[in-house]
């Protein structure tokens, strides 16, 4: 069976090169190769079935807008598909890269032990010498998992070797990224003093790269590491080098995701009134409905807070309407967990409650719901999430434990 070219097999490895984080899943390493942060929502639901049907090369491919969208049982499904036929047909790098996904699908699930035999497979087979790149981003998902299992220090020496091999690869920007990486593994491991001087390092790396889109999405990977470490004053400085070099590109989408960013390190800096305007232009410059509905469900969030119930209600119709364009995913359940707990605080605010916009038995529907979507989908994560919500609900009004 012919394999994939080069050129081919480079762009399918990186999945789209996003310098972007896991989504609250995997304590955050950078994802070169990994998944964008808020996906495009489904638009044909069908296609997982198709998968059967599919030449191995198109099993990466439909695995990989499984696994952007959140879909993350089917990702393992078709990704295993290819897995099998590569074995069979003896194409040991092809093979390696379906386990290096497989991984990566594994760990968002949280199902570590195949996570890890898929990675040492994926590492065992790979060809010596192998492509510098192929192993780096290998190694950068073991990393991931290892930090994500608490093994910390060997995470950092994994990112260590990564950012090797991506040095022979001559990628400066994956070279970057294992650099975060690292730094976020040292702050787990109490080092912070190292951890904020490789930041540093990086951030001025970064501001010496011509301004491009990889760039800005760099910047702003950096600034969610340095909110993530406490530090809002450097996150609200590289976030802004980020917006403005999008705006200047003219990047909706990336200016989106700035503005988002920056919302989150105003709300934790306990400026609310300024969260509440990034989170409006968020969604304003959103090119997908569910980047549009991140920023709504925050905004939401804080103007209750505010008991600004007015301009909350106004948001009531539009968020509506983006969780119903949204097809069964993880960022889905996400979504309609955060959109419950919000309601939920609506509830029991006299002062902000509409029966004519929510009832009890609408938030219990929509709870209902959301935990047969992650059973459907086979993610426990997201269903342990929406359970908990739920349990909180049932605490708060007497109305019976939902399945």
């Amino acid at each position: 069976m012919k394999g994939l070219g080069r050129r081919a097999r480079k762009r399918l490895l990186f999945l789209g090169l996003a310098w972007l984080t896991v989504v609250g899943v995997i304590a955050s390493p950078v994802a070169l190769g990994h998944v964008s942060t808020l996906p495009q929502p489904d638009i044909i639901q069908q296609e997982s079935h198709l998968a059967q049907s599919l030449d191995p090369v198109s099993r990466l491919s439909q695995g990989k807008i499984d696994y952007d969208r959140g879909r993350f049982a089917d990702a393992v499904r078709v990704w295993q598909e290819a897995e099998q036929v590569y074995q069979q047909a003896g194409d040991r790098i092809n093979q390696a890269i379906s386990l290096n996904y497989l991984s990566l699908a594994y760990q968002h699930l949280g199902q570590w032990e195949q996570a890890k035999e898929s990675i040492e497979e994926s590492l065992t087979i790979l060809p010596t010498p192998t492509d510098p790149a192929l192993l780096a981003q290998v190694l950068n998902t073991k990393g991931s998992l290892q930090l994500a299992t608490g093994q910390s220090e060997v995470a950092l020496h994994t990112w260590k070797a990564a950012e090797t091999a991506y040095s022979q690869a001559d990628d400066a920007i994956g070279v970057l990224g294992c650099q975060i990486n690292q730094a976020q593994a040292l702050q787990s491991l109490g080092m912070f003093r190292r951890s904020q001087q490789v930041l540093e390092r990086v951030q001025q790396a970064l501001t010496l790269q011509p301004d491009s889109l990889i760039k800005a999405t760099g910047l702003r990977s950096l600034g969610m590491v340095w909110q993530a470490i406490g530090e809002l004053d450097d996150a609200q400085n590289v976030l802004n080098q980020s917006l403005a070099i999008a705006q200047t590109l003219n990047s909706p989408a990336d200016i989106s995701a700035a503005f988002l960013n920056l919302g989150n390190v105003a709300r934790s800096l306990g400026d609310r009134d300024a969260a509440i305007n990034y989170y409006h232009n968020a969604a304003k410059t959103a090119t997908a409905p569910l980047n549009q509905l991140e920023a709504q469900l925050n905004q939401f969030k804080l103007l209750i807070h505010q008991q600004q119930f007015n301009q909350a209600q106004d948001l009531f119709t539009p968020i509506q309407h983006n969780l119903s364009q949204l097809s069964p995913s993880r960022y889905a359940i996400y979504a309609q967990v955060n959109w419950a707990e919000s309601l939920i605080e609506l509830l029991d605010n006299p002062a902000g409650y509409s029966p004519e916009l929510i009832t009890s038995q609408d938030i219990a529907q929509l709870l209902a719901k959301t935990i047969a979507q992650a059973k459907a989908l086979n993610d426990i994560r997201a269903e342990s999430l929406a359970l908990a919500v739920n349990q909180l609900f049932c605490s708060i009004k007497p109305l019976p434990a939902l399945p």
